[in-house]
C-alpha cells in the first residue's frame, strides 16, 4: 500500500513538473497584470523547489474582484504548491474550488483532473478518484497507460474488480512494454 502510494505521489509531482502547473496565458483568458506577474513568480519559485516564498507570492494576490478565470490560475496553483508541499487534503480542496467556477480551458482543466485524481488516489479517497478519472478520460483522446494504470488501482481498491480488470487490460494494451 505504501509503495503504490509512494508511486502516486511521484508520478503527480513529475507532472506538476512537467505539465500541471503552467504559466498562466493571457492568451487563454484575462488576467490582470499584477496577478499576471505574481503567478508567473509563483511558478517560477516552485520550479526552483521554493514551495514556501511561492506560497507568500500567492497571499499577496487579491481574487475577491477578479474574474473567475483568474481566480481559477490563482487556486490551480495553490492546489500544486500544496501538492508539492504535501499538503494533500488544502491541494485537493483547491483543486475542487478551481474544477467549480469552470473557468479554465479544456487542456488545464484536464491537467486539474488528473491531479486530483492522484492525490484522490493518494489519500485513499479511491471513491472519488474514480468520479474524477472518469470525468478525465471523457476528456483525454489518448490516455496513457498510466492512467489506466491508476483507474486500475482505484477501482480494485473498491473491490469492482470488472472495472480494475477493464482499465489495467487498457493500460497493458496501450504499453510498449510492461513497466516494473
Amino acid at each position: 500500500m505504501k509503495k503504490a502510494t509512494a508511486l502516486v505521489l511521484t508520478a503527480l509531482l513529475a507532472t506538476l513538473l512537467v505539465s500541471g502547473a503552467p504559466v498562466p496565458s493571457e492568451a487563454a483568458g484575462v488576467v490582470g497584470e499584477r496577478t499576471y506577474k505574481e503567478l508567473s513568480k509563483a511558478h517560477e519559485l516552485m520550479a526552483a523547489g521554493k514551495y514556501d516564498e511561492a506560497l507568500e507570492r500567492l497571499r499577496g494576490v487579491r481574487t475577491t474582484q477578479a474574474k473567475s478565470y483568474e481566480k481559477a490560475l490563482v487556486l490551480q496553483t495553490y492546489g500544486y504548491l500544496y501538492a508539492g508541499k504535501g499538503r494533500y487534503r488544502e491541494a485537493i480542496d483547491a483543486f475542487l474550488q478551481c474544477l467549480a467556477l469552470d473557468a479554465l480551458p479544456q487542456s488545464a482543466t484536464k491537467g486539474v483532473l488528473y491531479a486530483l485524481a492522484e492525490l484522490q488516489v493518494a489519500t485513499s479517497d479511491h471513491r472519488q478518484a474514480v468520479v474524477t478519472l472518469e470525468k478525465w478520460l471523457a476528456l483525454e483522446k489518448r490516455p496513457k497507460p498510466e492512467a489506466h494504470a491508476l483507474a486500475g488501482w482505484a477501482y480494485g481498491q473498491l473491490e469492482r474488480y470488472d472495472r480494475a480488470i477493464e482499465h489495467l487490460n487498457k493500460a497493458i494494451a496501450a504499453a510498449e512494454s510492461p513497466k516494473r
